[in-house]
This record gives C-alpha cells, structure tokens and sequence, in this order.
C-alpha cells in the first residue's frame, strides 16, 4: 500500500485545492531537465490517484503513457 495514504489525501481535497496542487507541482515538474525524474514523479502522483497523475502530466507537458508505464513497474 506504498501510495494509499497519499491517493486518499488527494481525494479529501475539494477541487479548488487540487487544481491548485496540479498547478503547482506540475508547474514546478515542467522545468525538471531530467526525462526519468519528470516520468518517476509523475508515475508516483498516477499511483497514488490515476485523475492525480494525469493532470500533473497534462500540466507538465509528459507523455502519459511513459508515465502510465513507470507506474506499473511500481508495487500499490
């Protein structure tokens, strides 16, 4: 259950508070130079909440489906 508490979290927030936090860390990502943390990140944030990880990867500019595919290479 490596990314249970944090999908929970990410659903407790009302909408405003994620657009918020999808601004901010996808913001933040997009100027991340390297491709795999950009992925591994990412792939985290789709672990945990796959609404969660899609947006940051919309917002960032990332593949979502490298992102689809780091995310299945890591347990729940």
């Amino acid at each position: 259950e490596n990314f249970k508490q944090a999908g929970e979290l990410w659903r407790s927030f009302d909408k405003r508070s994620q657009d918020a936090l999808v601004e901010a860390m996808g913001g933040d990502l997009a100027q991340v130079k390297d491709l795999a943390i950009q992925n591994n990140f990412t792939a985290f944030a789709y672990k945990a909440d796959p609404d969660y990880g899609t947006r940051v990867a919309a917002r960032a500019g990332i593949d979502l489906e490298a992102v689809k595919k780091a995310a299945a290479t890591y347990k729940d």
